[in-house]
């Protein structure tokens, strides 16, 4: 019922505007002070309905403001922060949604305050004209000043964590060594440095930057309301990688001979490869991984072992230091086993390739010819036309002489970085 009246209300006060509008153009050639009458009686209408449709409320802010001290006197500084305040404010209904705390200014104007703890005015301004702020609450807050000081601290840095498995973090060198800090003297004769935090977790490259500084006391609590000059401090940090990485074919060791009228025809291991870790020069000077020795003696039937990997000294497994390997022992027919390096073809003049290791090739053939077969009889190829930069796992081609046969290859790919 309401809302029909308002309607109503409405409707008649538009038909009042506009009859009067009517007698204000007439009145232009009768009566000046008739037509004044009339502009201010449609003015004072529109007001009327457009306070009807879009209304102005009173109410109270729902959040606080913040309040900053302004004018503070020379030789003096604030302690904290002042109190928060609260506001109710008058403003038409769409403004309302419009509203929130950075329309407003909160300020505590310190002119002519002492050092101790001071009740001051807070004057409260609102950012947009359709809002006006009607009453603050607290009126008066309060605002602890104290004496302006100055100091000169060190910068520390501390460092955190480790970098990642196989590198090292030398000693940090950084600049300024010490900073300037301003505020409130009590808090300024708390501090006891300046810190900076240096993260290593996992770290693989050297650290060259700013980081910023935080005002500390002497347990390392953080002491807010100060502040640096310079703020930041530049860290530099090297980080070196101590242990390299690389892939190698295993090699079992064997010892003595299988019984008579057998032979070893093949080895099978588990796995082929294994990465061990270690400095560059000791990794560069392997040729592949050799385990501990197996016994052959009296062998007549294949069988399989277990057995760790023999390494030279500062060199270690990266993952298991076993392998297992499977002996295959057969009825002699006539093979051997070489060790071959590989012969890399097709590499561009510009590019070098690293082998990580030499592989085994058994072959079978006629007794007369394997005593006389050598390793230089044999090739073990890799073709790397066009490859690029990087690290590869390739499957070689292996050539034999016609008189003998390809039995086996260990391992059966290869590892290479190409340079």
């Amino acid at each position: 019922m309401f809302r029909s009246s308002l309607a109503r209300y409405i409707r008649g006060s538009l038909l009042v505007a506009g009859f009067l509008l009517h007698r204000f153009l007439a009145s232009l050639r009768t009566s000046a002070a008739l037509g004044v009458l009339a502009l201010g009686l449609s003015a004072s209408l529109w007001v009327l309905i457009s306070n009807a449709e879009n209304p102005k409320r009173t109410d109270t802010f729902a959040e606080v403001l913040p309040v900053s001290a302004m004018n503070v006197p020379e030789g003096l500084s604030v302690l904290g922060t002042p109190d928060t305040v609260r506001i109710r404010v008058r403003a038409p209904e769409d403004i309302w949604r419009r509203l929130s705390v950075d329309s407003f200014t909160a300020r505590a104007d310190l002119s002519g305050v002492a050092a101790g703890t001071q009740y001051v005015p807070v004057r409260v301004t609102s950012k947009l004209w359709q809002a006006k702020v009607v009453d603050v609450i607290p009126g008066n807050v309060e605002v602890q000043v104290a004496p302006y000081g100055e100091a000169v601290v060190p910068v520390r840095v501390n460092v955190h964590n480790v970098p990642a498995l196989g590198y090292s973090a030398g000693s940090p060198v950084y600049e300024p060594q010490q900073v300037a800090v301003s505020g409130p003297q009590p808090l300024v004769d708390e501090i006891e440095w300046a810190a900076a935090d240096v993260d290593l977790t996992a770290a693989r490259l050297s650290i060259d930057r700013a980081y910023q500084l935080t005002p500390q006391t002497s347990s390392g609590s953080l002491v807010d309301g100060v502040q640096l000059e310079p703020d930041t401090v530049r860290v530099s940090l090297p980080i070196n990688q101590d242990v390299y990485y690389q892939s190698f074919g295993v090699s079992p060791k064997l010892e003595g001979s299988a019984a008579a009228g057998y032979w070893v025809s093949a080895l099978n291991v588990e796995p082929s490869t294994v990465t061990l870790a270690g400095s560059l020069s000791a990794l560069e000077r392997l040729r592949y991984a050799e385990t501990e020795a197996i016994s052959l003696t009296e062998a007549n039937a294949t069988f399989t072992r277990t057995v760790k990997l023999d390494l030279p000294k500062g060199v270690s497994a990266a993952g298991p230091d076993a392998v297992t390997v499977e002996v295959v022992v057969s009825p002699m027919t006539g093979s051997k086993t070489f060790w071959v390096a590989p012969t890399v073809l097709g590499l561009r003049s510009d590019l070098s390739a690293y082998l990580a290791s030499a592989v085994a090739v058994t072959v079978s053939g006629p007794m007369s010819v394997l005593e006389r077969l050598t390793e230089s009889d044999l090739s073990v190829e890799i073709d790397l036309t066009g490859f690029d930069l990087g690290t590869y796992t390739i499957e070689p081609e292996v050539r034999v002489p016609s008189e003998v046969t390809f039995v086996s290859l260990v391992p059966q790919v290869i590892m290479l970085t190409v340079r």
